[in-house]
């Protein structure tokens, strides 16, 4: 019944996006402006109900250019388990012109129950711990803190004839806070006030992408490869470097048939606090690593994250149905998948026979080719099901 109580609560997207619906045809034709206000109803297992709005403001010059001539995305989200979030995001692959690209991002984002397992590979949880009605009890909030977020962010591409050179920078502002004691981050580090600190830095890369459509790809790869350099020159209060490989590969082995696979690893060295061990570096969004919807769906929230870290998703798709209805195309698509992915600290040998692992399955309805309502569900060693609804793909 919750399943479907979540999947009435998002149908009311459908009726507030017609201009964002465009395939990437219709896309070529269009010309001047084209403005949508989305309404986000969403639900996943670590956030729980997420609701807020979406404003999309696409220019596409005088027509011919795909996916479009710029983006300016504004978005507000809350969520019923203490998220807060505003973003500003701009994309053009064409306002540059000469195969230039530039993507920017301004955001906010606070969580008053984020998570924390602890570092590593071998980072324990005992759901006892925060079981009231167990003996071990200690605090309902054991495994979380509190984060708020700022960042401004800048990248440039130019497009060359068999890669992309990417140069760009990040300015991120971290204000941590702990939950009232104890908890395993107070615990850990010893922590008794509050603290809030830069990490700025620096970005090159080199990134290869011939999909054939960028919302719903059916062939072609996406690798990339970034450096980050965090200073202290840069204003940053730690000075550290990271490397992210990142590689996305699309079949379309068969009729209506897309497998689809990513891999990345991430690895860092120098000083550099435990929060930036959550998020996964990318030439286009950045997300949250070692477990969630957009890494590991069946496994907690930022279950492993360490030094270096490794995530692999494998997902096959089946478009099963396509219809009609008021001059607009739907699809229909099932998709089975498998999630797997570790965490490492500079103590731990870096072994593949230890990695942790969701798998489960989801339903999909695309209209027009480029608007996605997902639904997935997955299981593993902890978690019994995580259901996660939200827009798009995960890659």
């Amino acid at each position: 019944m919750r399943v479907i109580f979540v999947f009435l609560l998002t149908l009311p997207i459908l009726f507030f996006t017609p201009e964002q619906s465009a395939g990437q045809d219709e896309t070529l034709a269009y010309k001047s402006f084209k403005f949508a206000g989305i309404p986000i109803l969403k639900y996943d297992a670590d956030d729980g109900f997420g609701y807020g709005a979406r404003l999309d403001l696409y220019n596409f010059s005088e027509g011919g250019y795909s996916p479009y001539y710029y983006l300016i995305e504004l978005q507000l989200f809350a969520s019923t388990g203490g998220k807060r979030e505003f973003w500003l995001f701009f994309d053009s692959p064409h306002l540059l012109k000469n195969n230039q690209r530039i993507t920017g991002e301004l955001r906010y984002a606070k969580s008053n129950y984020a998570p924390y397992f602890g570092l590593g590979q071998t980072a324990d949880y005992d759901e006892n711990v925060t079981d009231k009605s167990h003996a071990q009890f200690a605090n309902e909030d054991y495994y979380t803190y509190q984060r708020t977020r700022k960042s401004l962010r800048l990248d440039y591409q130019h497009k060359f004839k068999l890669a992309s050179f990417l140069a760009g920078f990040s300015l991120n502002y971290t204000t941590i806070e702990l939950n009232d004691d104890p908890t395993l981050l107070s615990l850990q580090f010893d922590e008794s006030k509050n603290e809030s600190e830069f990490t700025n830095a620096i970005k090159l890369g080199f990134i290869f992408d011939n999909r054939d459509f960028e919302a719903a790809p059916s062939k072609g790869l996406w690798s990339e490869a970034i450096f980050e350099i965090f200073h202290k020159n840069l204003g940053s209060d730690y000075t550290f470097s990271r490397l992210t490989l990142a590689h996305r590969q699309y079949h379309n082995f068969l009729k209506n048939f897309v497998f689809a696979h990513r891999y990345i690893y991430s690895n860092t060295w120098g000083d550099f606090p435990f929060y930036e061990r959550q998020f996964m570096s990318s030439s286009y969004r950045i997300e949250e690593a070692g477990g969630g919807a957009k890494s590991i769906r069946g496994v907690m929230k930022n279950r492993f994250i360490g030094r270096q870290w490794l995530l692999g998703n494998l997902e096959l798709r089946f478009k099963f149905y396509k219809f009609q209805a008021k001059n607009q195309d739907f699809e229909l698509a099932i998709a089975t998948f498998y999630d797997f992915g570790g965490a490492w600290e500079k103590e731990e040998p870096v072994s593949i026979k230890d990695l942790h692992a969701g798998r489960g399955a989801g339903l999909q309805m695309t209209w027009n080719k480029n608007f996605i309502l997902s639904i997935d569900g997955a299981i593993s060693e902890e978690v019994n099901l995580g259901l996660y609804i939200g827009l798009g793909y995960l890659f």
